[in-house]
């Protein structure tokens, strides 16, 4: 049976069959990143909701979340590409 992924991949005209060993890899990366993009956001919002307490702006709060969300998504692209690579 094959994934959504490849199902998708097929259809776009670029399947490209992974070993089960960097599907697994790839598999552990993207759970591995959604633990950390959750802990980000849950540190956030208590972090705004204390800001908003004291009346303080939210606006540093959420535009540093923002860059810490992009420097993740380099580092799981990258991890990614190191799989594919390997």
């Amino acid at each position: 049976m094959k994934s959504s992924f490849e199902l998708a991949m097929e259809k776009l005209g670029g399947a490209t069959s992974y070993t089960p060993q960097q599907m697994d890899a790839f598999a552990e990366i993207d759970r591995r990143y959604a633990a950390k993009r959750a802990e980000l956001n849950l540190s956030t919002e208590d972090r705004v909701r204390s800001a908003e307490a004291i009346g303080s702006t939210t606006d540093d709060i959420r535009e540093q979340l923002s860059r810490e969300l992009t420097k993740l998504a380099e580092k799981e692209a990258a991890d990614k590409a190191a799989v594919r690579d390997s």
